[in-house]
């Protein structure tokens, strides 16, 4: 694992949450932060809200290898029986059949695992019982093909050239999925008489119904918490205000225009012209994926030692720039979903227009803007912000059939949204909070207006 006081991590959807659970421990705590970052096993002392998904066990329900049989020897893939038809396991990923016959065709073994995951999850420190689910994972596993006598650090080399070289040859839409859940790991092997044994792991995330609703009550749960950071001012004990920061880009949602891009024309003679079908089917589907990362306050902690633990910190003028970055990270998350749909099971955030490009390029400015206002360099010279922190689009081109399936998704998920906002609107009225409401209420014209948008584009490639 790498370090978490360096590079923590953040799961904001189910996905990131069992893509990041270790897989190979049991009966172990998760602890999840209000900002979503991920500590393992040792409660943060620092945290006023936390919630708890305890890793009760993980088991293997079905498995694939491709010449039909586990390598006896080497623990990790031991199993009692395999299967030798992939083709099983094919509705599990959208990209699975194309990562399968790329590892074929450079003649690598692989194999595939069904991992189930059980999980108990609780609100705050063990206090509240969500519920007991579970939360599936398929795990890819591919064996370089380095000599078997060759030098530990040979193996690594080879290891990692090869996860190169499978993400090289996929499509530029399988890549951009892969190359986010892949990583180099190792064990010690028989078959290697002890010896370290690197490889290729793929871990794709598949959450289920009731994985997702605990997740979004523990994202409730939170939210509670969110509301009155931001609307009350703050004042921390070295006296420094916690104040929110105004929002200067307008969003406006606008007309869609639907864009196709064709594929290279094949050599047709010019006197017979395809039929309009055919056209279509040639047709690719452009879609734009998000790749963001935001800052927070955990860029500046320091550490303190008490009875022999490490304990986070803020003092100052750390205090103060923590403060503010968690402003930063949170209006800029907010103005991000307003353009953008998180896709849960396929780990992105996309959008259909060329608008939400340029009101993404918006946000990214607005980010390091903000950031270049802070004295981070007081606290960590090492730093280069505007390299770190970004917010880019990356275009992607779907068979049709495909992009039919990621908007179908997309729109479920915003519906929910929009059902889950006039909910909260409802609960707003009773209570006659009149500043909530508004908030509220502007987040479901947002959410309706990118539903639509998503609902006109699904019909116009349907046609």
């Amino acid at each position: 694992m790498s370090d978490e006081k360096t590079q923590p991590r953040y799961a904001k959807t189910p996905a990131d949450l069992i893509f990041y659970t270790d897989t190979d421990s049991k009966d172990y705590p998760i602890y999840l932060l209000p900002n979503y970052e991920v500590m393992y096993k040792k409660r943060p002392e620092d945290a006023e809200k936390i919630a708890v998904f305890h890793v009760k066990s993980t088991s293997v329900s079905d498995c694939y290898d491709h010449d039909g049989g586990c390598y006896k020897g080497y623990p990790i893939f031991h199993l009692s029986s395999c299967k030798n038809n992939y083709e099983e396991f094919l509705n599990y990923h959208l990209h699975l059949k194309e990562l399968v016959d790329v590892v074929n065709s450079l003649k690598l073994r692989i194999h595939i695992r069904i991992l189930e995951i059980s999980y108990e999850v609780y609100k705050g420190d063990y206090d509240e019982l969500i519920g007991e689910v579970r939360g599936n994972a398929l795990s890819v596993i591919i064996e370089p093909p380095y000599d078997l006598s060759s030098e530990e650090k040979k193996k690594w080399a080879i290891t990692y050239t090869t996860l190169k070289r499978i993400l090289a040859k996929l499509t530029p839409e399988a890549k951009s999925v892969f190359e986010r859940l892949a990583y180099t790991d190792s064990t010690y092997g028989g078959r290697k008489g002890g010896s370290l044994v690197p490889f290729i792991k793929i871990k794709i995330p598949l959450p289920t119904q009731e994985f997702v609703d605990a997740f979004e009550k523990v994202k409730k749960y939170f939210e509670e918490v969110e509301e009155v950071e931001v609307t009350e001012e703050k004042v921390t004990e070295e006296g420094v205000k916690e104040v929110e920061i105004p929002i200067e880009i307008e969003f406006k949602p606008k007309e869609l225009e639907v864009e196709f891009e064709t594929s290279p024309p094949t050599t047709v003679p010019t006197a017979v012209a395809p039929p309009t079908s055919e056209v279509r089917k040639s047709e690719l589907v452009k879609i734009y994926l998000l790749s963001m990362k935001f800052p927070s306050k955990y860029l500046v902690q320091k550490f303190e030692v008490k009875e022999n633990e490490e304990v986070r910190k803020w003092e100052g003028i750390s205090a103060e720039i923590g403060s503010r970055l968690e402003g930063i990270r949170r209006k800029a998350y907010d103005m991000i979903s307003r353009i953008f749909c998180n896709v849960e099971e396929y780990g992105t955030w996309i959008a259909i227009s060329e608008e939400a490009v340029k009101e993404a390029e918006k946000i990214s400015e607005w980010v390091r803007d903000e950031l270049s206002k802070l004295r981070i360099k007081e606290v960590r010279p090492d730093l280069d912000i505007n390299s770190i922190y970004s917010v880019k689009v990356i275009p992607i081109y779907l068979e049709p059939e495909h992009a039919v399936e990621l908007l179908n998704k997309a729109i479920s998920y915003l519906s929910k949204d929009v059902a889950e906002l006039e909910k909260k609107i409802a609960e707003a009225e009773t209570e006659k909070t009149k500043k909530s409401l508004n908030k509220i209420m502007e987040d479901m014209n947002y959410k309706k207006a990118l539903l639509e948008t998503f609902k006109k584009y699904l019909n116009e490639i349907s046609k």
